[in-house]
């Protein structure tokens, strides 16, 4: 292994990105997550591929899937929080 000063501005050669289709353990995976998973990797793909196209549709899609999904999260988990400290006070 090489000091950590050298390392830095290293060219990290080519990169590689792993995807999990399925979730560890017994938790069955909602197929909507899995085709989730696999129009991201072809959008990595094809990005990864140069010369060839992406579909920015797609890309757009899961932007938008993803710019729902957290404030979607944050708003339920919130109420949720309020409704059950107001019952339970």
């Amino acid at each position: 292994p090489r000091p950590f000063l050298s390392e830095v501005g290293a060219d990290p050669g080519r990169l590689r990105v792993g995807m999990l289709r399925v979730a560890p353990g017994p938790f069955p995976t909602d197929p909507a997550c899995i085709a989730t998973v696999d129009r991201t990797a072809a959008l990595l793909g094809v990005g990864c591929a140069g010369g060839k196209k992406a579909d920015w549709r797609v890309a757009g899609t899961i932007a938008l899937a993803w710019g729902l999904t957290f404030p979607g999260c944050v708003v339920l988990g919130w109420s949720m929080a309020r409704f059950f400290l107001h019952i339970w006070q």
